[in-house]
C-alpha cells in the first residue's frame, strides 16, 4: 500500500512468507513438490527464485544493529545520497526487494533519488513492466544503456546522471536494514575523504532468510589478490578499545556496495572506464555500522 510519500506501508499480511527474515518454507531444489518449477526457476538466478517471488517485496527484516548503535546520536543536517543500483536480467522480486528496502528505511530528506541502471537487459519484464512499476514512485529513476557496458561504465551512467551530494552504490539483490543510511552519510559529513562502506549480512540462497554476520571483520587481498573477509585480531580490538558499533578501517573493501561523495568520487578519478572485468573496484574505504543483506550467489551482476 502506497502512502503519498511514495513509500510502501508494511503487507496487511501478518505471517506472509519470510517475515522477519526467517525462512520461507517452499519448496527446494530436487525435493518435491514443484521440484521442476524451482530447478528451473533456480537457473534465472542461482538462487530460489520460486521462493523469493513468494515473499512480499517489502517484507521486514529483523533490526540487527547493536543496541550501542540504535541509540547513537547522528547530526541533523548530514548530506543527500543518489542511490544507485546497476542490473541485467536481475530477478524481478529481487530488484524489488531492493528498491522498497531503500523506499522503506531511507529518511526522505535523505534520499534525493533512486537510479537503476539497465545494463541492456534482454527480459521483457525489465523493460515496460519495470517502467511501469516505478512510475509510483518519484523518487525512482531508470537508465537505460544502448548497449552490453558492463559494471563499472553502468556504475559511472549512473553517477553522472546523479544529483545528490553523496553516492551510494548498491548490488541489485539487497535488503537494506534499519537504520542502514545514516551511519554511512555521518562518516562522510565527518570527513568527506572516507569511504563507508556497511555491514555487509547475508541472505541464504536457498529459503531466503536473513543472516547474521560478525561485525570485527575486515576486506583484505587474498592471494592470488582476491577480494576476501578476516577476522579482526582480539589484539587490535584490545589496542584501539574497539567496541561493536565502531567503524573498523580496511586496506580494501567489497566494491558493491559503498558511499562516496560524490565530488570526491571525481577528484580521485572515479572508475577508470577502461576496466571490463568485474570485481576491479576494489579501493581503500572503511566499514561501518550500517547494515545492508546481500543474496549470496555464484555470480554478480
Amino acid at each position: 500500500m502506497e502512502t503519498e510519500q511514495g513509500r510502501v506501508a508494511a503487507s496487511r499480511h501478518l505471517t506472509p512468507a519470510g517475515a522477519a527474515g526467517r525462512p520461507a518454507v517452499g519448496p527446494q531444489p530436487g525435493s518435491p513438490p514443484n521440484s521442476t518449477a524451482v530447478r528451473e526457476r533456480w537457473d534465472e538466478g542461482f538462487f530460489n527464485v520460486y521462493l523469493s517471488d513468494r515473499i512480499p517485496v517489502d517484507r521486514a527484516v529483523p533490526d540487527t544493529r547493536p543496541e550501542s548503535c540504535a541509540q547513537s546520536l547522528i547530526h541533523d543536517d548530514l548530506p543527500s545520497t543518489s542511490v544507485i543500483f546497476c542490473f541485467v536480467d536481475e530477478v524481478w522480486s529481487t530488484l524489488l526487494r531492493s528498491v522498497h528496502s531503500v523506499l522503506n528505511r531511507s529518511p526522505l530528506h535523505l534520499l534525493r533519488e533512486i537510479i537503476l541502471v539497465d545494463d541492456f537487459s534482454t527480459k521483457e519484464y525489465l523493460k515496460g513492466p519495470l517502467d511501469k512499476y516505478m512510475a509510483q514512485f518519484p523518487k525512482v529513476r531508470i537508465i537505460r544503456l544502448q548497449e552490453r557496458q558492463g559494471l563499472i561504465r553502468a556504475r559511472l551512467a549512473g553517477a553522472a546522471a546523479a544529483t545528490g551530494e553523496v553516492l551510494t552504490f548498491l548490488d541489485s539483490h539487497v535488503e537494506c536494514n534499519v537504520g542502514w543510511l545514516e551511519p554511512l552519510l555521518e562518516r562522510i559529513y565527518l570527513d568527506r575523504r572516507k569511504v563507508p562502506c556497511p555491514v555487509i549480512e547475508v541472505i541464504n540462497d536457498k529459503d531466503m532468510s536473513y543472516m547474521l554476520v560478525d561485525n570485527f571483520q575486515r576486506g583484505i587481498f587474498k592471494w592470488p589478490l582476491v577480494f576476501g573477509w578476516s577476522p579482526v585480531p582480539e589484539a587490535h580490538i584490545k589496542k584501539h578499545n574497539l567496541t561493536i558499533s565502531d567503524p573498523i578501517r580496511c586496506p580494501v573493501m567489497a566494491g558493491g556496495l559503498f558511499s562516496i561523495e560524490r565530488k570526491y568520487f571525481y577528484e580521485l578519478g572515479a572508475y577508470d572506464s577502461g576496466l571490463d572485468v568485474e570485481h576491479g573496484d576494489f579501493f581503500q574505504g572503511t566499514a561501518l555500522s550500517g547494515r545492508v543483506a546481500v543474496l549470496m550467489t555464484p555470480s554478480c551482476v
